[in-house]
């Protein structure tokens, strides 16, 4: 076990005194079209944890003198895959993963099932690193027939399993969430989750009272006040270079998107797919991290990789 980071969950200086911080992302992305694309942990969570993710972090600590300051556990129940090719991630991974365990009997399904192991092994990284768990967009999960957004939001909870169930608790990325404004086409699934009455805004005003930081995944509207207050921090991937004169959505009456570090009070993530020499990378990271900016790295994107070298 690595050392625990002192003071890693307190709270934390104004954004314009802080320099930014790395990230390592791990993502259910192995080709094992039959594991639901599981790859990282296929072995366990536990040799995930102490075989992959500490002796990566020591090493990449090690050799680029680099702090790792938080882990991103992306899509851990993995995908769908129809006729050989990954579907687009699923909300209610969890479930699904079960349901092709159901009918595969696939015992790496099993283990991806394990929740005692998987809560040991996050605890074990919540503990020393600051934890996300990124698990898509809770709008996919389809309101049934009479369903209260009381009742939905319980249901979406759920979904989340073990994860709402790790200390210190994660924080959780959220996909495509980002603010969109009531519709009033019935048929639109904004109609029910959109919006700052919406149950999505509710889920998320849930999740942070029982203090889960919550990371949206896009750009958040300008008019999203609900997104913007209750999303602590602004999680860009192409959504990061919003122009200084802003650029409107294409729906122009839902206004224009926040330009992180201007509109917005919240810290702004960039997921970095570097390329190039590896002083061209530390470059790079280092440039974004003087910034004030967060870097998430896969971790072969890391200067230095292989760092057994």
């Amino acid at each position: 076990m690595v050392a625990s980071v002192s003071g890693l969950h307190a709270r934390e200086l104004p954004l314009a005194q802080q320099r930014g911080r790395v990230w390592i992302r791990y993502a259910a992305s192995y080709k094992d079209y039959d594991a639901r694309m599981i790859g990282w942990w296929k072995d366990g969570w536990k040799k995930f944890a102490e075989q992959t993710v500490f002796p990566q972090i020591a090493a990449i600590s090690k050799r680029e003198k680099i702090s790792v300051y938080g882990v991103q556990i992306h899509h851990p129940w993995g995908r769908s895959v129809k006729d050989g090719t990954p579907m687009p991630m699923e909300f209610n991974q969890r479930e699904r993963c079960y349901q092709d365990y159901e009918a595969t009997q696939n015992p790496k399904l099993a283990l991806a099932l394990d929740d005692v192991a998987f809560l040991e092994a996050m605890v074990s990284i919540s503990q020393n690193y600051r934890l996300l768990i990124y698990m898509g967009s809770p709008h996919q999960l389809d309101p049934l027939p009479g369903e209260s957004q009381t009742a939905w939001v319980a249901r979406a909870k759920q979904v989340y399993g073990p994860v709402l169930y790790i200390t210190p608790p994660p924080a959780i990325g959220m996909d495509n969430t980002f603010g969109q404004p009531w519709d009033p086409n019935p048929k639109s699934c904004y109609h029910f989750t959109g919006g700052a009455e919406g149950a999505v805004a509710q889920l998320v005003g849930d999740l942070t009272a029982h203090g889960h930081r919550i990371y949206f995944e896009g750009g958040i509207l300008l008019n999203a006040r609900w997104a913007l207050d209750l999303c602590s921090t602004y999680t860009t991937d192409r959504w990061w270079d919003v122009p200084a004169s802003g650029r409107h959505h294409h729906n122009r009456q839902w206004g224009r998107w926040a330009r992180p570090q201007q509109d917005t009070k919240n810290r702004v993530m960039i997921q970095l797919h570097l390329t190039g020499t590896d002083e061209e990378k530390r470059e790079a990271i280092e440039r974004q991290l003087a910034l004030g900016r967060d870097v998430v790295l896969a971790p072969t994107s890391f200067p230095g990789f292989p760092w057994s070298k």
